[in-house]
């Protein structure tokens, strides 16, 4: 048995943070499109920095997000569920997460895999594959957050 990361960590709750310590654990927002004015996350999501987009063909994997200002990782997802009971309106539900760093990892090297099965989107695979090195070598402490 693996043992989990303990629910709360030095990772998850920044409270003491200026840019994201307003964000909770988790976060849903939910929106008819095409719907009057959309919910928003708070002010602090627009601090956070994409690592990977979520407006591109990587989109199929949640996006991770790093707060600038004290390291702390965020997933984004964005899901149209399905077996409404009106079939003329579309609810777009996107959740915002605090992960650990290994979370943001598997996410960063998921992402990067799909988009190299599908070749021909060479700009998002070099961000991408940048971000995680990136994020893999301040894990080794050898460089930049």
């Amino acid at each position: 048995m693996i043992a989990a990361e303990p629910a709360i960590s030095r990772y998850l709750l920044r409270m003491d943070c200026r840019s994201c310590g307003s964000l909770p654990a988790e976060l849903e927002i939910e929106n008819e499109q095409g719907a009057g004015t959309p919910q928003e996350f708070p002010p602090a999501f627009r601090t956070l920095r994409e690592l990977n987009s979520s407006r591109s063909p990587s989109s199929l994997w949640p996006c991770v997000l790093k707060c600038p200002e004290c390291g702390a990782y965020f997933r984004l997802t964005e899901r149209i569920p399905g077996g409404s009971e009106d079939v003329f309106r579309t609810w777009i539900i996107r959740t915002l997460e605090r992960v650990s760093p290994a979370d943001a990892k598997v996410t960063l090297e998921r992402a990067l895999a799909a988009l190299e099965r599908c070749g021909g989107m060479d700009d998002e695979v070099r961000r991408v594959a940048a971000a995680l090195a990136k994020e893999r070598a301040a894990a080794r402490g050898t460089g930049g957050a």
